[in-house]
């Protein structure tokens, strides 16, 4: 099923610096670009989250967490940093509406409003396969997943998983022996890879 946001979800083109500052602190304070859309219809753009009150971001359905985690952060300024912090770490920021935020993602109804990223995301024509599971797992298990991610990446499957030890980490590491990419995916920023 593909889900397709409203006009205000805009492309790289009309992706307005205000815009993007918006989405870096709905993604910084944990929310995906439903609460973009949710703002953008309450508040009349994303833009103006950048100024709205608490009662304005509640009355736009924003949890009371995230209303306080929004106004910390727009306080604080702590998008402002963000970019060079990541380009320390050698990574980059891609934001909801940049030419390279992956297609895939743009599909479904709670995509990230910003992603992290260090090293590069296949591109959008190459098959991928998530890999997941326990990170207390059988030998068996572990085996079955590294083959698997070993064959998959032979056959020029991309391999997404987490970082954890276990499953996540055999799959990743099966499909590094071969030529297919692979992307591990964190819960938590690039400063704790």
């Amino acid at each position: 099923m593909l889900h397709v946001f409203s006009d205000h979800m805009q492309t790289e083109s009309a992706l307005t610096a205000a815009m993007r500052t918006a989405r870096l602190v709905l993604s910084l304070a944990g929310a995906t670009m439903r609460h973009a859309q949710q703002a953008a219809r309450a508040l009349g753009s994303e833009e103006n989250l950048l100024d709205a009150s608490a009662t304005s971001l509640r009355e736009a359905g924003f949890g009371k967490g995230l209303v306080g985690r929004v106004l910390s952060l727009r306080e604080n300024n702590s998008h402002r940093d963000l970019q060079d912090n990541v380009a320390k770490r050698g990574g980059e920021v891609i934001v909801y509406g940049e030419e390279r935020y992956p297609s895939r993602l743009r599909a479904i109804p709670d995509a990230p409003a910003a992603l992290y990223v260090r090293g590069s995301l296949p591109p959008d024509s190459q098959p991928v396969v998530a890999i997941i599971g326990s990170r207390r797992c059988t030998p068996e298990g572990l085996r079955f997943a590294l083959e698997t991610g070993e064959d998959l990446s032979l056959g020029g499957v991309a391999i997404v998983s987490g970082l954890a030890r276990g499953i996540d980490a055999a799959a990743l590491s099966g499909c590094l022996r071969r030529t297919a990419p692979a992307v591990g995916v964190l819960g938590s920023g690039l400063d704790f890879v």
